[in-house]
C-alpha cells in the first residue's frame, strides 16, 4: 500500500514538473510575439532590457536577429545613451554567437553575425562569418544580397578569402533573373561598382554576358525615362 502511494506521489510530482517545464517553454517561445511587437524603438528597448527571449525555435531566434538588424546602425539607435547602445550591441552579438553555435548551418544567422561584428569593427570576425554564411547558403539570393551589402560597408577591409566569398555572391546575383536586374541597375547607378562587377561578368559564359548587357541597356533606358 505504501509503495503504491509513493509511486502515485512520484507520478504527481513528475507531472507537475513536466507542466511547469512546458509552460516555461511555451512562454519562452511566445514572449517574442509579445515583447517583439510595437515599434523598432520598443523592440530595441526589449533587447536592451533583456525581455526579448532568445527562444529555441528557429523562427523565434531569427526574429530576434531581424530586430537587431532593424535596430543597429539606425536613427533609433543614434538616440540611445552610449551605455544603452553598448548593451544593445553586446546582447545582439551574444545572441548571434549563441545561435550559430547551436545551428551552424543557418546562413542568415552567420550573415547577421557578420553584420554585427562589422559594426563593432571586428573585421576578422566579420569575414569569418561572411565566409561561413556563403558556405552554408551559397544559392540563397536574398542572403547573398545581404552579404554583399555587409561586405561593401568596409570593402577595403575584406581578407582574400572574404573577397572570394564576396565575388561568389556577385557571380550568383548576375546569373539569376532577379539578381541580374538588381546588379545591372547598380552598374548604371554606381560608377565605382562597374569595375568590380565587370571582372565577374567576364568570367561567365557568353550567354550570361549577353543577358547582362541586355539588362544594363534596360536599366539605362529606365533611368532615362525617369529623368
Amino acid at each position: 500500500m505504501k509503495s503504491v502511494f509513493l509511486q502515485s506521489a512520484v507520478m504527481v510530482v513528475f507531472g507537475l514538473f513536466l507542466s511547469v517545464a512546458a509552460a516555461a517553454a511555451l512562454w519562452q517561445e511566445s514572449s517574442p510575439y509579445i515583447s517583439g511587437s510595437g515599434t523598432v524603438t520598443d523592440r530595441m528597448r526589449n533587447i536592451i532590457n533583456g525581455t526579448r527571449e532568445l527562444g529555441m525555435a528557429t523562427k523565434t531566434q531569427q526574429g530576434l536577429l531581424k530586430d537587431c538588424q532593424a535596430s543597429i546602425g539606425t536613427f533609433a539607435e543614434a538616440y540611445l545613451t552610449p551605455d544603452d547602445r553598448g548593451v544593445l550591441r553586446q546582447n545582439c552579438l551574444n545572441a548571434a554567437k549563441t545561435i550559430v553555435a547551436a545551428t551552424p548551418a543557418s546562413s542568415y544567422s552567420w550573415a547577421l553575425l557578420a553584420y554585427l561584428s562589422g559594426r563593432e569593427g571586428d573585421f576578422k570576425a566579420r569575414d569569418d562569418a561572411l565566409i561561413m554564411s556563403e558556405a552554408t547558403g551559397p544559392s540563397e539570393l536574398w542572403i547573398a544580397d545581404l552579404r554583399i551589402k555587409i561586405a561593401e560597408m568596409s570593402l577595403d577591409k575584406l581578407s582574400d578569402d572574404g573577397r572570394k566569398a564576396y565575388d561568389a555572391d556577385l557571380r550568383l546575383m548576375v546569373q539569376g533573373r532577379v539578381g541580374l536586374a538588381s546588379i545591372a541597375k547598380r552598374y548604371v547607378d554606381d560608377p565605382a561598382f562597374r569595375e568590380r562587377i565587370t571582372g565577374i561578368v567576364e568570367t561567365l559564359p557568353p550567354q550570361n554576358q549577353a543577358w547582362f548587357v541586355q539588362n544594363v541597356r534596360s536599366a539605362v533606358a529606365q533611368k532615362g525615362a525617369t529623368q
